[in-house]
């Protein structure tokens, strides 16, 4: 009887764990395939992300066409301020400049949807333009290196740019 008990539990274990072990490496397949889409797609920033992106975002920034000369005085610096919970992007203009509506600000703000090790996820408040998808559009910030950011679209293809660029003229 407890031969034969033992001999019953023990295949009972082993199909447990067979389906214990399937069901484990499923769930982890689906996990990690979830955490890869939340990497690209973006996430939340925490505390040691609003340190990094403020410094990335430190100093005065030109903002330009890629071919354009940029810090030469001519264009309109800006200064980046993340707010202090990481939840918006301030850009401060030293002069007023239109924007897409025609209106003139001194100032506008981005809202922060999430982030990657190398980019803000960002909603600009009040925008009205809409992508080929017909949504709103959401940009991604992406800091190529020290003083060096480019724009792109979330609708585009992965790696694919639009042609404004933003450079840090000085601390």
């Amino acid at each position: 009887m407890i031969g034969q008990r033992w001999t019953w539990e023990f295949r009972w274990v082993s199909l447990g764990r067979h389906r214990l072990r399937s069901a484990l490496c499923r769930a982890g397949v689906v996990a990690l395939a979830a955490l890869v889409h939340l990497e690209a797609v973006a996430s939340p920033l925490n505390f040691m992300q609003i340190s990094e992106f403020r410094r990335a975002l430190d100093g005065l920034w030109d903002e330009g066409a890629y071919t354009a000369a940029l810090c030469t005085g001519a264009g309109n610096l800006r200064r980046l301020y993340l707010s202090d919970d990481g939840q918006w992007v301030t850009w401060h203009l030293e002069k007023p400049q239109k924007t897409h509506r025609g209106d003139e600000v001194t100032e506008y703000r981005y809202r922060v949807l999430g982030a990657t090790s190398v980019s803000l996820t960002l909603a600009l408040a009040g925008e009205t333009r809409k992508n080929r998808q017909g949504e709103l559009f959401v940009w991604e910030l992406v800091i190529v290196d020290t003083g060096h950011m480019r724009w792109r679209s979330t609708d585009f293809p992965v790696g694919v740019y639009n042609n404004v660029v933003l450079r840090r003229c000085r601390m």
